[in-house]
């Protein structure tokens, strides 16, 4: 008795695909371009939809200061910081600027967080592996 197996060279070639694919970060460093995205909407839009919604407004002290209602934007310093680091497996998103982690831990000043919530971040890696794997399949 004998199994007639048919298309195992595809699926092995479609696994290799994939691990060539990962292997170069593809999906983790398309998941860094949105987070960035993401963040700088929430720039514009004036708050985080992920994590508390609009941010709250400059105090009058800020806004004489700074000439400007917008909370976080002065210069756009802040806004253009953020960068996506791809090493091995890992992602890591964020920005060197000092003050960027008093704002969105609110350490003396009113919390406004700019990094999306963990659970929008996992949904965006999510989409960006399950359309590696739908591209692989097209070409299959």
């Amino acid at each position: 008795m004998s199994v007639k197996i048919t298309g195992v060279t595809k699926v092995t070639n479609m696994v290799k695909q994939v691990r060539v694919a990962i292997s170069k970060n593809t999906a983790l460093k398309q998941a860094g371009v949105l987070i960035d995205n993401e963040v700088i909407r929430y720039f514009i839009q004036g708050g985080n939809p992920t994590r508390g919604g609009a941010w709250k407004p400059n105090s009058p002290a800020t806004i004489a200061l700074k000439g400007s209602s917008r909370p976080l934007i002065d210069t756009g310093v802040l806004r253009a910081s953020f960068r996506a680091n791809v090493t091995g497996n890992t992602l890591k998103f964020g920005t060197p600027v000092e003050y960027a982690r008093v704002n969105e831990e609110g350490d003396g000043v009113p919390q406004r967080p700019m990094l999306p919530s963990d659970a929008k971040i996992i949904e965006i890696i999510k989409k960006q592996y399950n359309n590696l794997i739908d591209n692989i399949n097209k070409r299959g």
